[in-house]
């Protein structure tokens, strides 16, 4: 039994609308913030507030813009299930290995000692933030990201093309230039080519954020092991 695929459709949207991507990092970004230097606090929603508004201007008006099936919910139920399952053990990884240092002789090493200590450090998680980092980037990045901008070249280059565009643009659009980032791009490259669809890119992301949140708030110990991800 193979595994249910939503099949790519063609898009007639160019392949050079990935230049939004860099122009929008790059360019727009920086600019609006050097010019309203009080609006870096809530960068992360104006900006993709911004780039969501140009994308479905665009995409409404004069069909510059498509995204194929990627939305498809025919499939998404093992689509849902892929993501949630791999994402389940990113973010699981921190709490068991906090386990397994606490459990053990690693815990009296100097490299864990005090680690405890980090989360008391950290500023407090509000709702605005949690709400961006498990529903707004991983929902309307993937949408813009892959299914917008890089639908076009999908059914055009071969998947491990694909998935290096993907580790490439992540960083660039998120701001967030980090060897996780990057591997999360990769992967919800190779979700896509092997769905069809956003659903499981989605999933996977937002346990990413989630994995994260556990590694500096909950199992600070393991900031040591996962820090060169962050």
């Amino acid at each position: 039994m193979t595994f249910p695929r939503t099949p790519t459709e063609p898009v007639n949207t160019s392949p050079w609308t990935l230049l939004l991507v860099p122009a929008y990092s790059l360019i727009f970004r920086p600019t609006l913030l050097n010019i309203f230097p009080e609006l870096r606090l809530w960068s992360d929603w104006v900006l993709l507030a911004a780039m969501a508004f140009l994308i479905f201007v665009l995409f409404f008006t004069k069909r510059i813009l498509a995204f194929g099936n990627a939305l498809k919910p025919t499939h998404i139920g093992p689509h849902l299930l892929l993501g949630l399952g791999a994402g389940a053990l990113v973010a699981l990884s921190p709490l068991l290995l906090n386990k397994l240092i606490n459990v053990t002789a690693l815990s009296q090493e100097l490299l864990f000692k005090g680690a405890d200590l980090r989360a008391l450090e950290q500023p407090p998680l509000s709702m605005l933030t949690l709400l961006e980092l498990f529903i707004l980037k991983p929902v309307l990045g993937q949408i813009m990201l892959i299914g917008f901008f890089m639908s076009p070249i999908a059914v055009r280059i071969r998947t491990i093309s694909f998935a290096l565009v993907a580790t490439l643009l992540f960083p660039v659009f998120y701001w967030d230039f980090s060897l996780g980032m990057a591997l999360i791009g990769t992967i919800s490259a190779l979700m896509f080519r092997f769905t069809g669809t956003l659903y499981s890119g989605i999933c996977f992301q937002a346990l990413c954020s989630l994995a994260g949140v556990l590694v500096v708030y909950v199992a600070p110990k393991t900031i040591t092991l996962f820090g060169v991800l962050f």
